[in-house]
């Protein structure tokens, strides 16, 4: 099973996508400080527009529930993850970030650890291949995971995460497409295609 990166190159586009207008003015009417619970709403649309009810997809919303110890407040991890699956099978998913947290090095090395603990997780039920996005915002980073053989291969790192030293594990020009732009719209809907094909 080999787990690849894909990043894009940094162009500026203008926005000529296809998304329907609705869903362009779910995401632009929203404050680049608002916290990522308000971009779940938008990120549903865009899956439920892509992956099709009546084609045999459905969306499902999954709540990680962190392991309680007592004494704590922080028991309860609030990473919304929006799955699209068919057969029961987890086929492309997306982890929502706020985008003004795009800038932070620990918030980017949070969200890349979170899209592969999501690929362990969903491994044994997934199909022969399955696609993750990490968005922050409508900034967004590719995963894929191939099930070729018995072993995950998961590419290194930008830098080996210290406890002594600070290091961008996670660089931000992983997020270089966005979504509401020409390029990062035509590589999304290329993957989706992908997915549904390995469904």
């Amino acid at each position: 099973m080999y787990l690849n990166i894909q990043r894009g190159i940094a162009l500026t586009s203008p926005r000529f996508t296809m998304w329907p207008q609705y869903i362009v003015t779910a995401f632009e009417k929203i404050s680049p400080e608002a916290d990522e619970y308000v971009f779940y709403g938008p990120w549903n649309s865009v899956l439920n527009h892509c992956f099709l009810i009546n084609e045999g997809y459905v969306i499902c919303p999954h709540l990680p529930i962190a392991q309680v110890h007592a004494g704590t407040r922080d028991t309860v991890d609030f990473v919304v993850t929006l799955s699209a699956m068919k057969n029961e099978a987890t086929i492309f998913f997306v982890e929502v970030k706020a985008p003004k947290y795009l800038g932070n090095t620990y918030a980017r090395a949070a969200a890349n650890e979170q899209m592969r603990l999501r690929f362990y997780q969903s491994v044994r039920s997934s199909p022969s291949k399955m696609h993750g996005i990490s968005a922050f915002g409508t900034d967004v980073c590719f995963y894929e995971l191939e099930k070729e053989n018995p072993i995950i291969s998961l590419p290194p790192p930008a830098a080996e995460y210290s406890r002594v030293i600070v290091v961008d594990v996670a660089p931000e020009n992983w997020w270089n497409l966005n979504v509401l732009d020409q390029e990062g719209y035509d590589k999304f809907t290329e993957v989706v295609e992908e997915a549904k094909v390995s469904s």
